[in-house]
């Protein structure tokens, strides 16, 4: 366990030589027996909530915050296995690296006493997919509750694809279904990156022969395999049954998916018994169409399972987010059925109304009026049907729009607003108003255009590399926005990018530009850049900070450092500051960069500087660049961004 009354630098030792530890196989002589975990003080225990594989899942009350939480901890059979250990770690950090309401949220890793990994995450209370579909006693939920109920799951799957990770092991088991109506993807053990950042775990896990993680209460088909053939037989993809590890992509969770969809329709997966993992690896396309066919069940969702469940990778969709798409469409199709049956059945209704009523004229009128008076009462029930029904569905989308926006599906809510601006046109109906819905799409894409412009800038100015890079990405963008930095004067360029985006993030790209410049092409035009700015932003002391660094007056820079103490100063300032210093003095930078980190300890360019200057300015002290580095990853929005990666880190040593 660790207290808050150690050294820092001690922790970081500690934990550093436990995770070398939780990935370095151990000798028979060297594993330490059946201890108890031993946790900190703060965590109370308060009995197991499940057992699995390899863990041990435990409920416990956190003193410090007052609140419920879920332990896990390794079972002490595997706590000296680097399998299981491998597995451990790599759940809690993919996990607590997916920001979405469908995974489960991490609080806390650490070691305990035996330098055993531990972590805790959120108190979930509820039952397994797999025990939901199980369940056929009177008012269990149906098959639309449970296709609500796999369209969450391919939702945070989709999320998951779209972040670069795979989960490798989905199946019903695996998923829990909250007592409040939450779903949540669990066990991210056998999970990998298939981006750049795949780390050494990877290769390692797939490297190992293939062994079985019992778990006693499992059935046959809940078993998960480790080693080349990674996940559960009875959801496998046959390129994962196979040991196929190159094209194991998220394709092979599309599959999982798909196996997951056919139990829901028919009661099994795609294989099952005791041979399913040589099922999974013999599977033919006859065999998966000879199934689906025999599926009484609607035929939209056999044809979403048959391309999730095709033995071509290359055949399947892509990703979970088309399953989603697939599976979103086909609900709605059945809600909008639904909504055209009870429209004909108020339809219906209405007509044996009207036909009574004529019965009754008809001992009382002529013929003629009476085809008059039917004439006029079926014009009037059709136009105010029609009336009704669209203004129906014109309050059904602006709410979905409205749902969008409230969740950050920008596009989406701009889409939904475009086609309801169709509808109201199209009504005649004058109750919403089309100028209205109109601004909102317009406010809408200029705030994705913004936020686009804002990620592109934070990109660029968070790369590392200073150099020819970040230069020509620069040149490249704002040359699309029309600014010719040799022809054209600052007033015009200026003038020129005032509508471009928001005027702060724009302002600090020019001088990120301009400083990039001047270090690397002294004789550019930077100092017009930086003239450029000072007309975006005429705050005082940012523009005599800019002269300064185009004229490097030593005596000026000086006083400017003696009076905007960082104590006083925005962190902004004292930013600009600091990289009008670099130009002269890139020590003397790097000086006052420590003075303002104590001051703004939780500002992430104070910190993604420092791990620059750090790195680059001697003396160079490569462990205080890697301390700043992960401080500004920490910080940054992007919980998976990584400023100099694990094998930078190690040549910076």
């Amino acid at each position: 366990m660790t207290s808050a009354s150690e050294d820092p630098r001690e922790l970081e030792s500690r934990w550093d030589t436990g995770m070398s530890w939780a990935f370095t196989a151990r000798s028979s002589a060297d594993q330490r027996g059946e201890l108890r975990t031993v946790l900190p003080d703060r965590l109370v225990l308060e009995g197991e909530v499940a057992r699995g594989g390899i863990g041990i899942v435990l409920a416990a009350h956190d003193r410090v915050l007052g609140r419920d939480v879920a332990v896990k901890i390794l079972r002490d059979r595997y706590a000296s296995m680097a399998g299981p250990r491998r597995r451990f770690v790599t759940e809690a950090c993919i996990t607590s690296q997916l920001q979405h309401p469908g995974v489960v949220p991490i609080y806390d890793m650490g070691l305990d006493e035996r330098e055993w990994p531990w972590f805790t995450m959120k108190l979930v209370k509820g039952r397994s997919f797999a025990e939901v579909l199980a369940d056929r006693s009177p008012g269990s939920p149906t098959v639309h509750a449970h296709l609500a109920t796999f369209l969450q799951i391919c939702r945070t799957v989709a999320y998951a694809h779209a972040h670069g990770i795979i989960h490798r092991d989905l199946k019903p088991k695996n998923v829990m279904v909250g007592d409040y109506g939450e779903v949540l993807v669990m066990d991210w053990g056998l999970a990998k990156r298939t981006d750049e950042r795949r780390s050494d775990m990877d290769h390692a896990v797939e490297s190992e022969p293939v062994a079985t993680i019992p778990d006693e209460r499992a059935t046959a088909h809940d078993v998960t395999l480790e080693g080349s053939a990674l996940g559960t037989p009875a959801y496998m993809s046959p390129e994962q049954a196979r040991g196929k590890i190159d094209l194991i992509d998220a394709r092979s969770d599309v599959f999982a998916l798909g196996s997951i969809l056919l139990e829901i329709l028919s009661g099994k997966p795609m294989h099952g018994g005791g041979e399913a993992l040589a099922d999974a690896k013999n599977a033919t396309q006859e065999s998966i169409d000879v199934r689906c066919a025999g599926l009484d069940a609607d035929r939209d969702l056999v044809a979403i399972a048959r391309d999730c469940l095709a033995i071509d990778p290359d055949r399947r969709m892509p990703d979970a987010g088309h399953v989603k798409a697939r599976i979103e469409a086909h609900l709605d199709h059945l809600a909008e059925r639904a909504q055209r049956a009870e429209i004909e059945a108020a339809t219906a209704k209405a007509g044996a109304e009207a036909a009574r009523r004529s019965r009754r004229l008809v001992l009382a009128l002529v013929t003629a009026a009476f085809a008059v008076v039917t004439l006029i009462v079926s014009f009037v029930l059709w136009r105010s049907g029609e009336n009704a029904r669209m203004e129906r569905d014109i309050a059904v989308a602006l709410q979905e729009a409205e749902r969008q926006e409230a969740r950050g599906e920008f596009e989406q809510a701009i889409e939904t607003l475009l086609r309801t601006e169709g509808l109201v046109r199209a009504s005649g109906i004058d109750t919403v108003s089309v100028e209205s819905i109109h601004s909102s799409r317009s406010e809408l894409e200029a705030r994705v255009r913004d936020a686009e412009l804002v990620d592109l800038y934070d990109r660029i100015r968070s790369d590392p590399d200073p150099g020819p890079r970040r230069i020509h990405e620069y040149e490249r963008h704002f040359h699309q926005l029309g600014v010719d930095l040799r022809q054209s004067g600052s007033a015009t360029i200026a003038k020129t990018l005032e509508e471009a985006g928001p005027t702060q993030d724009v302002v600090l790209a020019i001088e990120d530009w301009a400083f990039a410049l001047a270090q690397e092409r002294p004789d550019s035009l930077w100092p017009k850049l930086l003239r450029v700015a000072d007309i975006l932003d005429s705050e005082p002391v940012h523009v005599r900070i800019r002269g300064v660094a185009t004229t490097g007056d030593r005596t000026e820079l000086a006083a400017l450092v003696h009076e905007l103490t960082p104590a006083t100063t925005a962190s902004r300032t004292c930013l600009l500051l600091a990289r009008a210093i670099e130009l002269r003095d890139a020590l003397g930078a790097r000086d006052f960069l420590e003075k303002v980190v104590v001051e703004h300890r939780s500002d992430f360019w104070v910190h993604f500087e420092l791990a620059l200057l750090y790195r680059r300015v001697e003396p160079v002290q490569p462990d205080a660049s890697e301390l700043h580095a992960r401080l500004a990853e920490a910080l940054h929005k992007r919980p998976e961004w990584r400023m100099f990666g694990a094998r930078g880190r190690r040549r910076g040593r």
